[in-house]
């Protein structure tokens, strides 16, 4: 590593960087320190916005996976480079897809608070006992089979829930249902889900729903 006269600038590799839920009191102390030591970061615009002191190549990315790995392509054989991701990069993230294309020896993985940890965390739950799933490209039918069979289960969710209303009312017979919406955010809403018309609601884009067992 090289020192300079700020921070220290790291050798040329692909840094993922987990960011936390999104609010930079989640950001942790190694996720700030990798930011100021890349030459080039690239990230979502919510998510570069949380950190004070940035390189001066920053790289905004939209949702094309295709455009943003690319992107790094294009400067990772002369820069090092920080991938800022949402969460923890080891939770439904882009983490495994730069990984499967450049291999772990060109990277290193920083890990964040997922939105797994803060949920359960808030409802004083272990997460190592849960099941975790994600709707996002998948299909709900599948989702809901696997709901049924565990004890604890947490679901990462998209634009809506009305597709779990069929399951609703006969699922809250055996387990609490939560709605939880903007963890660590502003507008942070957590609310339990018991009646179908509770899944016609407008959900916000940073949502998860936990399942567990009445006796948990």
């Amino acid at each position: 590593m090289e020192h300079t006269g700020r921070s220290v600038l790291l050798e040329k590799k692909i840094y993922i960087i987990g960011c936390g839920p999104g609010s930079a009191e989640y950001l942790t102390t190694l996720a700030i320190q990798t930011v100021q030591g890349c030459q080039v970061v690239i990230g979502p615009e919510k998510l570069i916005s949380l950190f004070k002191s940035l390189p001066q190549n920053v790289i905004y990315t939209q949702k094309d996976v295709a455009t943003t790995l690319k992107q790094i392509e294009d400067y990772c054989e002369d820069f090092s480079v920080g991938v800022l991701v949402s969460g923890d990069p080891g939770c439904f993230s882009l983490s495994r897809l730069i990984i499967e294309k450049f291999g772990i020896g060109r990277c290193t993985v920083i890990p964040g608070i997922s939105s797994v940890q803060l949920a359960l965390s808030k409802l004083g739950l272990a997460w190592t006992d849960a099941k975790v799933l994600s709707v996002h490209g998948r299909n709900p039918d599948d989702i809901i089979c696997q709901i049924k069979d565990s004890p604890l289960v947490v679901v990462l969710l998209g634009s809506g829930i009305d597709w779990f209303e069929p399951i609703l009312t006969s699922l809250t017979q055996q387990k609490k249902v939560y709605l939880m919406q903007n963890l660590g955010l502003t507008g942070e809403k957590i609310s339990m889900l018991k009646h179908g018309k509770d899944c016609f609601q407008a959900i916000s884009p940073s949502s998860l729903m936990v399942m567990v067992d009445n006796q948990g």
